[in-house]
């Protein structure tokens, strides 16, 4: 399962270097900010959509989708690291529900300005499929992963608006942060 992950890894990397990606911008119904825990950055969200409840730790933030059954999370660490390696971790916390979890979709994203992966996790998890669908970045002094979990059925209906939300991320210098 290692060389599959390096292997998709390594072609989403390779076809970002060699082509030019569209900038995904936030949206203007994307009018509420919400700070990150950590790790300097900003999501943007629109408040009929979506809305802030306690995460339960220190470095992780919940939303809830408020058209239908769906969460986000958004994970924000002082940390830095590589891309491979998030992903990684991503899936050893989602294996702990189903250890047959994997990558189905991988493609790098320019969004606000910052490349990232964007990445789709299939899963079960009570009898029912569930998929991540998220971003990942890291550099040397953060790592952000920004996902949405909800059923195959809730994704394929709700696409766009989870794809609204996860570019709502905006990942820049805490100066120019704000001023989006």
């Amino acid at each position: 399962m290692r060389i599959f992950l390096s292997a998709l890894l390594f072609v989403s990397l390779a076809a970002a270097q060699e082509e030019e990606l569209p900038n995904r911008v936030k949206s203007q119904e994307a009018s509420k900010a919400q700070p990150a825990t950590a790790g300097s950055g900003i999501l943007w969200l629109d408040p009929k959509e979506w809305t802030w409840v306690e995460g339960g730790s220190e470095n992780v933030q919940t939303f809830l989708y408020l058209k239908g059954q769906a969460q986000a999370r958004w994970i924000a660490k002082a940390e830095g690291g590589s891309v491979e390696a998030l992903l990684n971790s991503t899936l050893e916390r989602i294996r702990n529900i189903d250890h047959e979890a994997r990558p189905v979709f991988s493609e790098m994203r320019m969004v606000n300005g910052t490349k990232v992966m964007c990445v789709q996790i299939r899963a079960h998890q009570q009898d029912a499929e569930v998929i991540y669908f998220g971003y990942l970045f890291a550099d040397d002094e953060r790592s952000h992963q920004l996902y949405t979990v909800s059923t195959g059925w809730t994704l394929s209906e709700n696409y766009a608006e989870f794809n609204k939300l996860l570019d709502g991320l905006v990942l820049a210098g805490p100066e120019s942060v704000l001023g989006r």
